[in-house]
C-alpha cells in the first residue's frame, strides 16, 4: 500500500475529486486512474476520490508505516535460506537439473 503526503492543499472541483490540506497523508489506491495521467485514486478520512498526483509526494514505506503506527515485519535472518524464484521456475520447466 502506498501512502503520499500532500505538498499543497486541494479543493475539489468535482464530486469525484478529493479535498485535502497540505501535510495530510493519503492512502493511494491507484496511480493514473482510468487512464487519466497524473490523477491518483486516494482515500483520506473515510472518503475516496481522485487527487492530482503533482500535489502529492509518495512516502517511503518506513515513513508511511511510522505515521500509521504499523510495524514492519522483521528482516530475514542471515541464516535463513531465501527461495530463488528464478531457479525454481527454471527447474520446474526443465531448464535446470536438480542438485543431487
Amino acid at each position: 500500500m502506498l501512502r503520499a503526503k500532500a505538498l499543497f492543499s486541494n479543493v475539489a472541483d468535482t464530486p469525484e475529486e478529493l479535498s485535502f490540506e497540505a501535510g495530510d497523508v493519503l492512502t493511494v489506491l491507484e496511480l493514473d486512474v482510468a487512464g487519466a495521467a497524473g490523477w491518483w485514486l486516494c482515500t483520506l478520512g473515510g472518503r475516496t476520490g481522485i487527487a492530482p498526483g503533482n500535489r502529492l509526494r509518495p512516502l517511503p514505506v518506513l515513513v508511511a508505516n511510522t505515521l500509521t503506527g504499523r510495524r514492519l515485519p522483521p528482516p530475514p535472518s542471515r541464516n535463513q535460506v531465501r527461495p530463488n524464484v528464478h531457479s525454481a521456475l527454471c527447474l520446474e520447466i526443465g531448464m535446470l537439473s536438480p542438485l543431487v
